[in-house]
């Protein structure tokens, strides 16, 4: 995958729904919250589980490379916030998001899968004088990273060997 996962969702997002692009952000980015009651939404990457992480040797024509390849599932965070009663509203249509055509087409392209079942936790509080609507969806992406880069055979290394007597 050459685009972070964060950012593949946000794109689903906002292809998907009709929220503007900067009311859609990732957990890294440094912004500040709404002072408007309509929706905005934080994707974050939490805690990813390895599954296999492997390292394979092949011969090539230009001499020795290195094949590393580790699969993980990722857990993503997508809260969806509001100061009104929106956030209610743009739960479930975000939760379609990532089921819909566009999601399997991306999918298909980036070659990372979305499980087909989430879960949304509300996580509402007082914000400053008003309540904040907050609601977390949970989702579990697998995903698979590779790496190829060549190998220096022995006699390649600089070496300076000392021998004393």
């Amino acid at each position: 995958m050459n685009k972070p996962l964060i950012e593949i969702i946000r794109d689903i997002v906002l292809h998907e729904t009709d929220i503007t692009a900067g009311r859609v952000w990732s957990s890294n980015q440094n912004q500040t919250l709404p002072k408007d009651k309509k929706a905005f939404v934080i994707i974050a990457r939490r805690s990813p589980i390895v599954y296999a992480n492997n390292n394979r040797t092949k011969e090539s024509d230009d001499g020795l490379e290195e094949h590393q390849s580790i699969n993980m599932q990722e857990n993503i965070v997508i809260s969806v916030c509001s100061k009104g009663q929106e956030a209610d509203l743009r739960l479930p249509e975000i939760m379609m998001a990532l089921a819909s055509t566009y999601a399997q087409q991306i999918q298909e392209k980036y070659g990372f899968h979305i499980a087909n079942i989430s879960q949304a936790t509300e996580l509402s509080f007082l914000e400053e004088t008003a309540m904040l609507q907050r609601y977390d969806i949970n989702i579990r992406c697998l995903t698979m990273y590779n790496k190829t880069k060549s190998i220096d055979y022995y006699d390649k290394y600089n070496v300076n060997v000392i021998y004393n007597q």
